[in-house]
């Protein structure tokens, strides 16, 4: 992993804390951080202004990739919890939340998003996982369909319902009279992960995340499409 922070002008206090925060992210994944940059740009960014940003790049063996290889009509989609709204959709939480609002409910907007590294590579070892995805870079609704990308013949579908969803969302959803449609089309929704297994693997896979902290569901199934 290599970082890059840009900051108007710079203050130790919190450059120790971005850092910092980086650092754990490293370790809660496994990733080396072997460097980086810091940019002090005061005619580009204001004092107490700053931009953090990352690349990482893994290797995996070919034969062990996860592509929806060997995935069918039947198999289970199970959601992993995420902890908020992770790094999706905060310019409409700007928007709908007022100053007051963003006070009173700042520690459950900014909780660090949940990284899923480790639990995920344990589960690899003990289940046959047909395909992965990370809710992120899009809502819920645009990232399921991405779990059959690689598998002709067949959608994902969720039952709504089958999982928690975190209150902040729903008082996001109420205080800017969004429909359903639009949550999941900016948000996560309660599900920072969705993963595919066997249905008989469903009550395993389950149990293990949250023995690794994470509580999950399953929150789908795999179907024929046009069924």
């Amino acid at each position: 992993f290599l970082d890059y922070l840009a900051v108007g002008r710079i203050q130790p206090t919190v450059m120790t804390a971005l850092v910092k925060g980086i650092a754990d992210g490293c370790r809660q994944s496994g990733c080396a951080l072997i460097g980086g940059e810091t940019a002090e740009m005061p005619g580009v960014y204001e004092d107490g202004e700053y931009d953090v940003a990352g690349f990482c790049v893994g290797v995996v063996d070919k034969s062990r990739l996860i592509n929806g290889r060997g995935m069918r009509a039947g198999d289970a989609i199970v959601g992993l919890a995420s902890t908020g709204f992770h790094s999706n959709g905060y310019s409409l939480v700007r928007k709908v939340f007022s100053e007051a609002e963003l006070r009173k409910y700042k520690k459950e907007i900014l909780r660090p998003t949940r990284i899923y590294v480790k639990p995920v590579l344990a589960a690899l070892k003990k289940f046959p996982l047909r395909s992965i995805t990370h809710v992120t870079g899009g809502g819920l609704s645009r990232r399921i369909p991405a779990l059959t990308a690689g598998a002709r013949g067949l959608r994902a579908e969720l039952e709504p319902g089958s999982w928690t969803i975190p209150p902040i969302f729903r008082r996001l959803q109420a205080a800017g009279a969004l429909s359903d449609a639009e949550m999941a089309d900016t948000f996560n929704m309660g599900i920072g992960m969705a993963v595919v297994c066997r249905k008989e693997s469903v009550r395993g896979l389950v149990a293990h995340f949250a023995q690794q902290g994470v509580p999950a569901w399953q929150v789908g199934r795999i179907r024929k499409s046009g069924s």
